[in-house]
Protein backbone atom coordinates (compact mmCIF):
# COMPACT_ATOMS: atom_id res chain seq x y z
CA UNK A 1 0.00 0.00 0.00
CA UNK A 2 0.60 3.66 -0.68
CA UNK A 3 2.13 6.11 1.84
CA UNK A 4 -0.35 8.17 0.60
CA UNK A 5 -3.14 5.79 1.84
CA UNK A 6 -1.65 4.85 4.71
CA UNK A 7 -1.73 8.94 5.62
CA UNK A 8 -5.41 8.43 4.41
CA UNK A 9 -6.16 5.57 6.65
CA UNK A 10 -4.29 7.25 9.87
CA UNK A 11 -6.15 10.94 9.33
CA UNK A 12 -9.53 9.14 8.99
CA UNK A 13 -8.63 7.75 12.28
CA UNK A 14 -7.63 10.27 13.97
CA UNK A 15 -9.98 12.98 12.79
CA UNK A 16 -13.36 11.67 11.70
CA UNK A 17 -13.93 8.46 13.73
CA UNK A 18 -12.09 5.61 15.15
CA UNK A 19 -12.13 2.86 12.90
CA UNK A 20 -13.07 5.36 9.51
CA UNK A 21 -9.05 4.16 8.56
CA UNK A 22 -9.47 0.67 8.30
CA UNK A 23 -12.83 0.95 7.09
CA UNK A 24 -10.93 2.85 3.94
CA UNK A 25 -8.52 0.11 3.98
CA UNK A 26 -11.25 -2.03 3.50
CA UNK A 27 -11.00 -3.77 6.87
CA UNK A 28 -14.62 -3.27 7.49
CA UNK A 29 -14.53 -5.94 10.70
CA UNK A 30 -11.41 -4.41 12.35
CA UNK A 31 -13.20 -0.98 11.52
CA UNK A 32 -16.28 -1.86 13.43
CA UNK A 33 -14.31 -3.36 16.39
CA UNK A 34 -13.04 0.10 17.71
CA UNK A 35 -16.24 2.09 16.11
CA UNK A 36 -18.66 -0.06 18.05
CA UNK A 37 -16.95 0.75 21.73
CA UNK A 38 -16.49 4.04 20.43
CA UNK A 39 -19.55 4.73 19.72
CA UNK A 40 -21.16 3.20 22.66
CA UNK A 41 -18.59 5.36 24.81
CA UNK A 42 -20.18 8.26 23.53
CA UNK A 43 -23.90 7.25 24.22
CA UNK A 44 -22.44 6.51 27.50
CA UNK A 45 -21.20 9.93 28.20
CA UNK A 46 -23.77 11.81 26.34
CA UNK A 47 -26.46 10.12 28.45
CA UNK A 48 -24.80 10.86 31.76
CA UNK A 49 -24.12 14.17 30.54
CA UNK A 50 -27.91 14.60 29.88
CA UNK A 51 -28.65 13.30 33.31
CA UNK A 52 -26.72 16.16 34.90
CA UNK A 53 -27.80 18.71 32.57
CA UNK A 54 -31.53 18.09 33.73
CA UNK A 55 -30.98 17.91 37.03
CA UNK A 56 -29.43 21.52 37.37
CA UNK A 57 -32.09 23.10 34.77
CA UNK A 58 -34.84 21.34 37.14
CA UNK A 59 -32.88 22.59 39.89
CA UNK A 60 -33.26 26.31 38.44
CA UNK A 61 -36.61 26.02 37.49
CA UNK A 62 -37.66 24.74 40.92
CA UNK A 63 -35.77 27.93 42.51
CA UNK A 64 -33.65 25.62 44.39
CA UNK A 65 -30.38 26.92 41.86
CA UNK A 66 -29.93 30.55 41.32
CA UNK A 67 -29.31 31.02 37.24
CA UNK A 68 -25.85 32.56 37.80
CA UNK A 69 -22.77 31.17 35.95
CA UNK A 70 -20.87 30.09 39.02
CA UNK A 71 -23.62 28.22 40.97
CA UNK A 72 -24.38 26.42 37.95
CA UNK A 73 -20.71 25.48 37.76
CA UNK A 74 -20.61 24.72 41.07
CA UNK A 75 -24.02 22.42 40.58
CA UNK A 76 -22.13 20.26 37.76
CA UNK A 77 -19.22 19.84 40.10
CA UNK A 78 -21.03 18.42 42.74
CA UNK A 79 -23.07 16.08 40.41
CA UNK A 80 -19.79 15.41 38.58
CA UNK A 81 -18.48 14.11 41.79
CA UNK A 82 -21.57 12.08 42.81
CA UNK A 83 -23.55 9.47 41.24
CA UNK A 84 -22.30 6.86 38.80
CA UNK A 85 -19.46 9.26 37.93
CA UNK A 86 -17.21 6.36 37.70
CA UNK A 87 -19.21 4.96 34.53
CA UNK A 88 -18.72 8.51 32.39
CA UNK A 89 -14.95 8.31 33.70
CA UNK A 90 -14.65 4.71 32.05
CA UNK A 91 -16.38 5.71 28.94
CA UNK A 92 -13.96 8.47 28.45
CA UNK A 93 -11.45 6.27 29.22
CA UNK A 94 -12.50 3.52 26.61
CA UNK A 95 -13.20 6.20 24.05
CA UNK A 96 -9.63 7.49 24.24
CA UNK A 97 -8.40 4.11 24.01
CA UNK A 98 -10.51 3.36 20.84
CA UNK A 99 -9.19 6.58 19.18
CA UNK A 100 -5.59 5.96 19.94
CA UNK A 101 -5.80 1.89 19.07
CA UNK A 102 -7.44 2.87 15.83
CA UNK A 103 -4.37 5.20 14.62
CA UNK A 104 -2.03 3.09 15.19
CA UNK A 105 -4.04 0.05 13.79
CA UNK A 106 -4.41 2.31 10.68
CA UNK A 107 -0.99 2.78 10.46
CA UNK A 108 0.11 -0.45 10.81
CA UNK A 109 -2.02 -1.92 7.95
CA UNK A 110 -1.47 0.57 5.65
CA UNK A 111 2.00 0.08 6.03
CA UNK A 112 1.43 -3.34 5.25
CA UNK A 113 2.76 -4.22 1.43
Amino acid sequence: MSSKRSLNAVLLSALVFPGAGQLYLKRALRGLLFAAPAALSLLLLGQHLYAIAMLIVEQIESGALAAEPQAILDAIAAATAAGNAWLADLAQYLFLACWLLSIWDAYRIGKKP
